[in-house]
């Protein structure tokens, strides 16, 4: 009888433990936009905290894919690196782009489009790269 004990024990204490929503990293919104000029229209991508992907054009938003686990995991290593490393920016031109975290806490933001003032080559390149995948979901 105590063989039994002793065993379930050990394996209990072996159990993964169930993760709770606090112990769980949470994936920021990040929204990547781009637009203005002559139309003044903007479109924006939106990864969500779940991992969603949404198109957002005047005002209506649209589900258009979502993230893998391991693309979950490199957007987020991504969006810490910037955030300390690049200092926010804020200079609109004609032709405007922006890339803004938000979640309870951070309402982090690089917009540009005067080209006296580019964005940091790092941020240009986050912005290409998850710009550019999202665009490639519209069907």
């Amino acid at each position: 009888m105590r063989i039994l004990f002793l065993l379930a024990v050990i394996v209990s204490a072996c159990s993964p433990k169930p993760v709770t929503v606090e112990e769980r990293i949470e994936l920021p919104e990040i929204q990547f936009m781009s637009g203005g000029g002559f139309t003044g229209m903007y479109t924006t991508y939106i990864y969500d905290k779940e991992g969603k992907i949404f198109v957002q054009e005047e005002g209506e938003r649209m589900q258009i894919g979502e993230l893998t686990d391991t693309e979950e995991k490199t957007i987020y290593i991504e969006i810490n690196e910037l955030m300390n490393k690049e200092e926010p920016i804020n200079v609109p031109g004609n032709m405007t782009y922006s890339v803004t975290v938000k979640d309870k806490t951070i309402n982090y933001s690089w917009i540009w489009g005067d080209s006296k003032f580019p964005p940091p080559a790092k941020v240009q390149e986050f912005f290409d790269k998850y710009y550019t995948k999202a665009q490639s979901l519209i069907k």
